[in-house]
């Protein structure tokens, strides 16, 4: 009589790791899950193939406590994870929904048995994998871009026009706010911005190639901010150089500013506070030399609370003060730019250990993301910055926002909130002696490793 459960079958002793591997994965039931992201369910088949914990942990660069978590039902959400999952394991990212690629798309339906699918069945794929890039669910209906270049380029237009230059913002705009409410999304951006800078070769007007210039800025601005989001420090640096060159090409000042904002950041999430200030009173410099209007006192704004934030880590505690006050006489038009500049003033007041005042701004500022609803990434900042002076002080009520803040972190696709943001509310948490605090401080550690 066959055994009804052939999969618990002792594989043969010539088997090699690679061939169970292999037949591991080219099953139906594999084949399935890989297309729905059902990593719990794939690991499993491995293990029951004879892959060990250990030798799964070693393939795809995590634990092995990691991998047993996902076995017990964790789920994989992050796409760096997904990624790094799909090539340990030797799997085409796009069986998993990671890129899309015609031939590889059809064998992997063939192999769970699907039919192969219509023009328009294929066009409504390509979307799904452009969304799940971004939210890690195939929820959009808007083309934005694939992760994955295609192997033969998409052919430019023989001239451009106003129609083209709106297209490219208006990609820009959900493309930014899709990495405010989820965080990371450097894999699309970055692909986005890649195939975006031939534009400027093909024939235009003067003030289309002008417009242009200055989009095409923006966009790359978005995708080194996106790279420092997912602690791509090497490429961040070479999309803002290249956002400074493109918008100084045109003359955009306030492009310029916004590359070295950018910038700035991302050396002050290195420590580096010195050249942050820099980069920030370099964005100032260039600023004075553009004609006033709203946006250069909208970027302004930005570069004096930047700069606050390097003084004050600085311990010039009159000059953060100084520069912080100059910020918020810009009076913010969204809810957006409010509650970010309410946050950013909690952070100056907690590096300069005025607490109180600290608190009230964290407080403002979660309010107000609250209102605003959508920018997850940013939000959760105010809740790890409250969270932080509350455990500080040793509120009543500091592990409750400690537990909120290192959850509202969790789901994100942000490296960044949790490598850098959490540290200091780990510091802080450290500094206690209480075992919920310890306990605390490792599920943060946790989360930051396992990004």
């Amino acid at each position: 009589m066959p055994d009804p459960h052939p999969w618990t079958t002792p594989a043969p002793t010539t088997e090699t790791h690679s061939d169970r591997l292999r037949r591991a994965l080219t099953t139906k039931t594999a084949c399935g899950a890989l297309a729905e992201r059902n990593i719990t369910t794939v690991y499993r088949l491995l293990t029951e193939a004879g892959i060990s914990q250990r030798q799964i942990a070693q393939l795809t660069g995590q634990s092995q406590s990691e991998v047993s978590e996902v076995i017990k039902g964790r789920r994989v959400m992050a796409y760096d994870v997904l990624l790094r999952i799909a090539q340990g394991l030797d799997v085409p990212r796009a069986w998993m929904g990671l890129a899309y690629d015609d031939e590889v798309a059809k064998s992997a339906a063939q192999a769970v048995g699907q039919e192969v699918v219509d023009e328009d069945m294929r066009r409504r794929a390509l979307l799904a994998a452009a969304s799940i890039a971004l939210l890690g669910a195939p929820v959009l209906g808007e083309v934005l871009e694939l992760p994955t270049p295609p192997t033969t380029p998409t052919p430019l237009p023989s001239r451009l026009g106003a129609s083209d230059v709106a297209a490219l913002k208006e990609l820009t705009a959900r493309l930014r706010a899709v990495a405010r409410t989820y965080g990371g999304g450097a894999d699309v951006v970055t692909a986005v911005a890649n195939r975006s800078r031939p534009l400027m070769s093909v024939p235009s007007s003067d003030p289309i190639k002008a417009e242009l210039g200055s989009a095409l800025a923006d966009l790359h601005t978005l995708a080194g901010w996106c790279c420092v989001d997912a602690c791509l420090h090497d490429q961040a640096r070479a999309y803002f150089a290249t956002a400074m060159d493109l918008a100084a090409s045109v003359g955009d000042g306030v492009q310029v500013a916004s590359a070295l904002w950018h910038a700035g950041i991302h050396m002050r999430d290195a420590g580096a506070y010195n050249d942050g200030l820099k980069a920030c009173q370099l964005g100032l410099v260039r600023l004075r030399e553009v004609p006033g209007s709203p946006a250069v006192a909208e970027m302004a704004a930005w570069l004096n609370v930047e700069s606050a934030l390097m003084l004050a880590n600085m311990e010039h505690r009159e000059a953060a003060e100084r520069s912080l006050k100059t910020a918020r006489e810009w009076q913010p038009a969204t809810a957006y730019d409010d509650a970010d500049m309410e946050c950013a003033a909690s952070y100056v007041f907690l590096a300069l250990g005025r607490l109180d005042t600290a608190e009230r701004f964290a407080a403002s500022s979660i309010r107000k993301w609250a209102a605003e609803g959508t920018s997850r990434r940013e939000g959760v900042l105010a809740d790890i910055s409250l969270a932080a002076i509350h455990t500080y002080t040793g509120e009543f009520n500091a592990d409750v926002l400690a537990q909120r803040a290192i959850a509202g972190v969790a789901p994100l696709r942000s490296v960044r909130a949790s490598r850098v943001k959490l540290a200091p509310l780990v510091k802080a948490l450290d500094a206690r002696s209480d075992s919920t605090s310890r306990d605390l401080a490792r599920r943060a550690r946790q989360l930051a490793k396992s990004t």
